[in-house]
C-alpha cells in the first residue's frame, strides 16, 4: 500500500529527516502530498541529508556500486514502460540515483531537470522509448560498468603569448560499460573559445606494444600522446579532428562567467579504432590500464593556433 511504501522508505533513511520531508511523507500516507499533487512525495534534499540516517541506508550506501550502475536510455529518451510511479524526487541527478538505489522497489526512474520520478518498471539498454524534451529515463545497468574521473588543465605548451583561456579548467565524469554505453558529464571554468572537440585518447594506438608507459602528470610540459578512442561531445560542421566519426552532439556553450556543463554525453568509439577493436574489449582495456588514457578538450582558439598539430586546450588522466 501507499502508506506501507512510504513506512518502508522512512526506516531505510532513519529518523533524522527534516520536519517538512516528514510532512510530506506523511501527506502522501493519507493519499495526497505536501505540494498539493496526488500521492506524490517531494522534497528537496542534500545527498547528506537523505543518507544521513540509519545504519540500514549507511550501510547499503556502502554496498551500492552508485553512479557506476545507472546509464540514461538515452538523451532525451523515455521508456514506454515505466511501471508504477512511486514517489518524485526534487534534486540533483546524483541524489535521485542514491534515492532509487537504497529504495526497495525503485528499478528506474525519469530525471527531468530539477526532479525525477521512481518508477518499478523493469528498464535495459533495448527497451522501447519515446522522445520527451524534458526528461531522461535511468536504468541500472547488469554488465559490467565502472565510473572514472579526469582533472583535465592546461599544460606549459599552452602558454602561448595570446591565449583567450590560458587558465581553463575541466571535470570530467565518466561511466563505461562492456555493452557498449559510454557516458559523461563535462563542467569547463575559465573558457572563452568554443569547445570544438572531446575525446578519450590512449598513451599509445590499441594494440601496440603491450609495455606501460606512466601516465606523466597533468600540466607536465611532455604529457604521453596518443590517437584519440573515444569521441563525446564536439563540432560535425567543419569535421574538427574526426576520422570521420562524427560527434553524437555538440557541447554546451559558455555563460557569461566563462562555465559551460555537459550533460549525458554519449561516447562513440571512433571508426579507426572500431575496425580491429570491440567495444567490450576497449572498455575493458580502460578497466586494466587506466593510466593509459586521458581526457582531452579541443577549443576553436588552440585548434587555430597550432594546426594542423591538435593538442587539446587542457587534458588529465582517467582516475578510477
Amino acid at each position: 500500500s501507499s502508506a506501507s511504501g512510504v513506512g518502508a522508505f522512512l526506516r531505510s533513511f532513519g529518523r533524522s529527516l527534516l520536519t517538512p520531508l516528514l510532512a510530506a511523507a506523511a501527506a502522501t500516507a493519507a493519499g495526497g502530498s505536501a505540494a498539493g499533487g496526488g500521492g506524490v512525495l517531494r522534497g528537496t534534499w542534500a545527498p547528506a541529508v537523505a543518507m544521513g540516517g540509519g545504519e540500514e541506508a549507511r550501510s547499503l550506501a556502502e554496498q551500492d556500486t552508485g553512479d557506476a550502475a545507472w546509464l540514461p536510455l538515452g538523451p532525451h529518451m523515455v521508456s514506454d514502460f515505466e511501471g508504477t510511479e512511486l514517489f518524485s524526487v526534487e534534486g540533483t541527478l546524483a541524489l535521485c540515483k542514491e534515492v532509487c538505489s537504497n529504495y526497495n522497489g525503485c528499478r528506474s526512474f525519469a530525471y527531468c531537470g530539477t526532479e525525477c520520478f521512481l518508477k518499478s518498471g523493469d528498464v535495459n539498454s533495448s527497451s522501447p522509448r519515446h522522445y520527451n524534451k524534458l526528461c531522461t529515463t535511468y536504468y541500472r545497468s547488469t554488465d559490467e560498468c565502472r565510473s572514472f574521473n579526469a582533472h583535465a588543465i592546461t599544460s606549459e605548451l599552452q602558454e602561448y603569448e595570446g591565449n583567450p583561456e590560458p587558465a581553463i579548467l575541466a571535470s570530467i565524469g565518466l561511466v563505461l560499460c562492456t555493452n557498449g554505453s559510454l557516458v559523461a558529464d563535462m563542467q569547463i571554468w575559465r573558457g572563452h573559445s568554443e569547445v570544438v572537440a572531446t575525446h578519450i585518447h590512449r598513451c599509445k594506438a590499441f594494440g601496440e606494444d603491450p609495455a606501460i608507459v606512466a601516465q606523466q602528470p597533468e600540466g607536465s610540459p611532455s604529457p604521453c600522446t596518443g590517437p584519440p578512442v573515444v569521441s563525446f561531445c564536439g563540432n560535425n560542421d567543419l569535421s574538427f579532428l574526426t576520422d570521420g566519426t562524427e560527434y553524437p552532439e555538440p557541447c554546451t556553450g559558455y555563460d557569461l562567467e566563462g562555465s559551460a556543463l555537459t550533460e549525458g554525453m554519449r561516447g562513440v568509439v571512433q571508426r579507426e579504432v572500431a575496425v580491429n577493436t570491440t567495444v567490450a574489449e576497449l572498455v575493458t582495456d580502460i578497466f586494466d590500464n587506466p593510466d593509459q588514457y586521458y581526457f582531452d578538450v579541443h577549443s576553436l582558439a588552440s585548434y587555430n593556433h597550432w594546426y594542423p598539430r591538435h593538442p587539446g586546450v587542457c587534458r588529465g588522466p582517467l582516475r578510477p
